[in-house]
Parts: C-alpha cells; structure tokens; sequence
C-alpha cells in the first residue's frame, strides 16, 4: 500500500554568493551546498538541500545504498531517519569527524545536516505521493497551521574586493536595480549601509516589517553609529535586529544594547547572540532587559532546556531546518517552545530555492510563528539561482506564501542542479578551495595577514586585519 524508496541521490553543489562580511571571515564567491532527491517507486520525488563539508558527503556516500527500498509508511519513516542518525554518528566517529556545531558563523556538523537532507528529500516525496503540500504533512494531525509565512530582510556589510582576483561576477548576473548596484561595491560605513537598507526594502522585499543586520565587522562604536543611522533612514515602521555572531565580551555588549534601546526603543524588539555561551547570554539579558535571540549557543533541545532555564534566550532561531537536523524536527521544536513561551523563528545562512520552499514549508506547519524568519535569499541568492525553475515568490511584507502543489511546491530543475555540480567539480579539481565552507581563506586574499576570531585580542572582524 505505502510502496518503497526507489533511490537516493545527492550532488555537492555551489551556491553563487556576494563578498559579505562577518566575524568568522568572508564569504567567497561560491559557498557549498549539498542537494538531495529522493525518488519512489511510483516516479514521485522529493528534494532537499543541506551545508557542505567533506564530513557530510562521506557520510551520505556511505548510506544511500541503504536509504533505498525502504518502506514510506510513518513508522517506516522514522527508523529510516533513526537508521540515518545512528549510522551517522557511528562513522563519525570511526572517521574522526568533528560533529557539533561549534563556534564559527557556519556549521561543521554532520549528522545533523545528513539527517536534514535524508529528511527533507523523503518527506518532500511522500508528501507529492499524497498528492498533499509538504506543510500538511510535517503539522501531523492538526496539518497545517498558516498559509502564509512571514520572513525578513537580512543584510550585511561588503568587504571591497577590487583587484584580489576574486570574482563575484556569477552571482551579480542578476536582475539590475538600485539594490543590485548597490551590493556591486563595497558597504563599510553608515551612508553606505543607508544605501543598501533603503534599496534592499524598496526592491526586494517592499513593506518588510523587521530588517537584520550582520554585526562584529567594525568596531562596536562605529557599528552602533551604524544601526542608529539604518533605523532613522527606514523609520520606526521598520524594527531593526543586530547580530554580531558573539563577537562582543559581556560588557561591550551590555553598553551597546543599553544604549541602542535607549535610542530605539520598540524599533529593536530583540538582539541577536551578542556574546558567546549561554551562561554570558542569561548576564546580559538580564543586565540588558531586551529579549535575546540565538542560533549558537542553543543548538539542540537539551541546549535550549539549558538555555531556559538560565534565561539565556527568550527567542530561538533554531527553527532552521539544517541545523535541528530537518523540518519535522524544527516543526517539533516549535511546539516546545509554544509549550514553554519561548520565542519561534528560524535562522538562514546562504542557501538556495530548495532550502527556501522547505523553510517555507516549515514555516507554515510550525506550531507558531512569533518572528519573521531569516532569509539570505531574496537579497542574496534569489537573481542567480538555477536550481528551481519558479521560486516560491515574496510578497509586500516580506510574505509567502505556501503553493498549493503538492509536496515541496516548486518545480526543482535537475539542468540546472548539474550546472552547479559541475562548477563544484571544476573548483575542486586541484584544490579543495570549496569542499567545506569556510569563510578564513577569502579573508585571507583580501586582508593579508588576516586572524580568525580565537586568536584576536578583541573578536570582531576588523580587529583581526592588519592595521586596524
């Protein structure tokens, strides 16, 4: 009655990115990802996409062969994801991988990443099968909970590439417009991060209520005359959301968000991980008052019971469907945190059109929605995209919403999948220059002599350049 798994597949891939700046380095002109498909029987398929390092895709070699011919029924399911996250973990170890989080603005794992992307393929699969949207689906018996989901604009500084040799030419072969001029050229300062707010809202996500803004690049002064310059320009209809990757030690921190409240009041309504670990977090709130929001120090739901209990966040950003190891587990921790009033959203990272339908899936089956939900790709990754052949679209105020397809939603072009693959290929072939994300080594080429965050005396970026 339920059939069978035909096949699994995946293809590492690269994701065309833009020169944005953080605390862990610089994001080079393509960042690897990982898309799956999985295929039944009966011709339904499914798609997912995951972070790349040479981890995951060892591991996701090693046990496609036995995702095939299982069964699609619920309980089949779930020990096939069961089997997915023991085998995971058991090679893991026998290949001394590191697995965990850890403390970089991207992520190592692997486990959690290879789950995700057995998940979100199977799941997407069954869901056309059933001939039902995958948010109907992942919300159980209750189906669905919205049919719209609410996401933000997420925005970054831009480091000045001219004449380092790297070339970001493929992901700005896009559409041109104020915004796409913009992000052209180099954003370092308040007049030009105005520029990129206000041409970021008017054309790509118009009436967006909350923009994010990626911190710990300048010093903590200059990036506070910075946010108060971007608040004023949009006005107070917009609310504005630093984050600087824990950048900060307690009481930089502490004087930074007392003093941008001061100035903005209800136009900040949360800031995001300014400090590492959740005992420096649970300080600052409750030195602060203002609700903290995190995708670090919170990974897994043993770390958010920890992070509850020590007030450390009021709001997760752990509804990323990559991270928590797939969208049914993000829907579950949605229901935990309504269970616990805790704060939903979800974090992003640079992904393309098969990771935004499944957010948008998840989004939409998640028990609550207390928060936009972070998205990099209608800034950053939506012009160049060749993955799907019509990208689940945003609306004014930042919305979308959920297509009434069946399963994933949108159409995922295979052409197009192979094109990225093949750049992937290319890259690699004398080199690993993108097998694992890492954001040091473009750093590196543009700030010579450029120090990851562990070895600077003060964490943010620029602290680690030379002569600054």
């Amino acid at each position: 009655m339920y059939g069978k798994v035909e096949s699994f597949e995946f293809w590492p891939v690269l994701a065309p990115d833009f020169p944005l700046l953080n605390v862990s380095g610089l994001h080079a002109p393509f960042t690897p990802r990982i898309i799956t498909r999985c295929l039944l029987q009966d011709g339904a398929e499914g798609w997912g996409e995951v972070p790349c390092n040479t981890g995951v895709i060892r591991v996701l070699r090693a046990v496609q062969g036995e995702i095939a011919g299982t069964g699609l029924s619920s309980e089949e399911t779930k020990a096939t994801l069961a089997h997915v996250v023991a085998r995971s973990r058991e090679l893991s170890a026998q290949f001394a991988l590191t697995d965990e989080r850890g403390s970089a603005s991207f992520d190592r794992g692997v486990t959690n990443h290879v789950r995700a992307g057995v998940q979100m393929a199977l799941h997407s699969a069954v869901a056309q099968r059933m001939g039902v949207p995958l948010c109907d689906l992942l919300g159980g018996e209750n189906g669905r909970r919205r049919s719209e989901v609410r996401f933000n604009l997420y925005l970054f500084f831009l480091a000045d590439t001219a004449g380092s040799g790297l070339d970001y030419s493929f992901a700005r072969a896009g559409r041109r417009d104020e915004f796409a001029a913009v992000r052209e050229g180099a954003v370092l300062d308040a007049a030009g991060a105005v520029r990129l707010a206000q041409a970021g809202v008017a054309h790509r996500m118009p009436g967006v209520k909350l923009v994010k803004w990626k911190l710990g690049v300048l010093a903590p002064r200059e990036e506070l005359a910075v946010m108060l310059a971007v608040a004023e320009a949009l006005g107070p209809q917009i609310q504005i959301v630093p984050d600087p990757n824990a950048a900060w030690d307690n009481e930089t921190a502490i004087g930074f968000i007392r003093e941008l409240k001061a100035a903005l009041g209800d136009q900040l309504p949360y800031f995001e991980d300014p400090v590492p670990g959740r005992e420096n977090m649970a300080i600052v709130h409750r030195e602060t008052g203002v609700p903290l929001a995190t995708n670090m120090c919170a990974a897994n739901f043993a770390e958010h019971e920890d992070a509850l209990s020590r007030q450390a966040i009021q709001i997760t950003l752990g509804g990323d469907c990559h991270y928590i190891g797939g969208s049914d587990e993000a829907v579950r921790l949605s229901h935990w945190c309504a269970a616990h009033g805790m704060g939903f959203a979800q974090h992003s990272n640079t992904h393309l059109g098969i990771s935004h339908a499944h957010t948008v899936q998840m989004g939409a089956a998640a028990a609550t929605q207390d928060w936009p939900f972070d998205s990099h790709y209608f800034p950053w990754q939506a012009d160049s995209d060749p993955t799907v052949k019509t990208p689940i679209p945003v609306a004014f105020g930042g919305i979308c919403r959920v297509p009434d397809r069946p399963g994933l939603g949108v159409a995922v072009d295979l052409d197009g999948v192979l094109r990225l693959h093949q750049l992937y290929l290319a890259a690699n072939r004398h080199g690993r220059a993108y097998q694992n994300r890492d954001d040091g080594p473009a750093a590196e080429v543009v700030y010579g002599g450029w120090v990851r965050p562990q070895q600077r005396a003060n964490r943010w970026f620029l602290a680690g350049t030379p002569g600054q």
